[in-house]
């Protein structure tokens, strides 16, 4: 993503600070952030999108953009018999993965932590070419390095790149009741296996979600009435959906796991049955 100044995006002022994920800003909030997605057909996704738009702001990333989205680019990790993937005891409810943003030459390295739709993150930036540290010894306490607890939490865990992900993202952000939200909509998941740690996406070729849209509200707090009302008018089932679990159920012709993973205590109830987590 490149730098530069502040724009403007179908009518929507656009700020120089990225709005942060809900689930990276908890720390300092001190309430709970969600994640609830949902599956949606193009018209579905257009329409929701047209009808939140006008008491939203575009993604300031977004709005720099030719095409209104960005590329994300995931590196997800995993055991070598798939603990992750299976939801193995200790391997449920969370994940380490690197992501990065479009050609950009840094990304992060992250731990994202979920119980039930109860989400947070944890992330260090750093310098691609940093990646190969990965693979060297964990540093000394005196000469650490920015990735250091990440590359001893996969060393502990044995995991290893396994599945890279690519996709396009459009997002928005604003404020409610209950403090920050976010809402996005991903297209264009692509997917293929991988042993390395690297990010180049180039050689990706195989979609995964029949061009379904992967629409995402993410909020702190109660659910607000500003994403409550648009899911009870559109009729949807918001819920999990692991972009990780179906890229590779798709690359490899393992079946989905079942969600062993109970709504936590004080999750926002959402209409219907929830997709996989």
């Amino acid at each position: 993503m490149e730098s530069g100044s502040a724009g403007s995006f179908a009518g929507q002022s656009v700020s120089d600070t990225t709005f942060q994920s809900p689930a990276l800003a908890t720390k300092n909030q001190g309430a709970d952030a969600f994640e609830m997605k949902c599956l949606l057909d193009e018209a579905t996704a257009t329409a929701l999108e047209k009808q939140l738009a006008s008491q939203l702001q575009i993604d300031q990333f977004c709005a720099r953009s030719d095409s209104g989205q960005y590329q994300i680019i995931t590196l997800a990790t995993d055991t070598s018999d798939y603990s992750v993937f299976k939801r193995s005891p200790g391997f449920g409810q969370r994940k380490f993965r690197v992501r990065r943003y479009g050609s950009e030459s840094w990304g992060y390295l992250e731990r994202k932590t979920r119980r039930g739709n109860r989400v947070r993150k944890i992330r260090s930036k750093i310098d691609l070419s940093e990646l190969v540290k990965l693979q060297e010894p964990a540093l000394e306490e005196s000469d650490s390095w920015e990735g250091d607890w990440f590359r001893m939490a996969v060393r502990q865990r044995m995991l290893q790149p396994v599945c890279l992900m690519s996709y396009e993202r459009r997002a928005w952000f604003g404020n409610s009741e209950n403090g920050p939200v976010r809402l996005t909509f991903d297209r264009n998941l692509l997917a293929g296996l991988t042993s390395g740690w690297s990010t180049d996406a180039s050689g990706l070729v195989l979609p995964v979600t029949d061009r379904s849209v992967i629409c995402e509200f993410k909020f702190s707090g109660a659910m607000p009435v500003l994403f409550k009302s648009a899911i009870q008018q559109f009729g949807l089932n918001p819920g999990g959906f692991s972009k990780y679990r179906h890229c590779l159920s798709r690359l490899t012709g393992m079946s989905l796991p079942a969600s062993t993973e109970p709504t936590a205590p004080g999750d926002p109830a959402s209409p219907g049955s929830s997709i996989d987590a």
